[in-house]
């Protein structure tokens, strides 16, 4: 399976699952997935597609993500 069509099959067959949490704050599959299809949206917007660059620093956490999973 590819990593970026994970996300969309979990989401798609358990949306209200956990997918991370944070300081007790639960994400669910379904929500990493909305974040990340806004992330792709949005670089989409500023003309990065494929085979571009994207580089993250970020911390550990559910908007690194809805991040990774966008920009793959």
């Amino acid at each position: 399976m590819l990593a970026f069509k994970s996300i969309d099959i979990i989401a798609n067959r358990s949306p209200d699952d956990a997918c991370a949490s944070i300081f007790g704050k639960k994400y669910t599959y379904q929500q990493i997935k909305t974040l990340s299809d806004k992330v792709a949206a949005g670089l989409q917007k500023l003309k990065i597609g494929p085979q571009k660059t994207v580089g993250l620093y970020m911390t550990n956490a559910p908007s690194y993500l809805a991040a990774y999973f966008g920009i793959l």
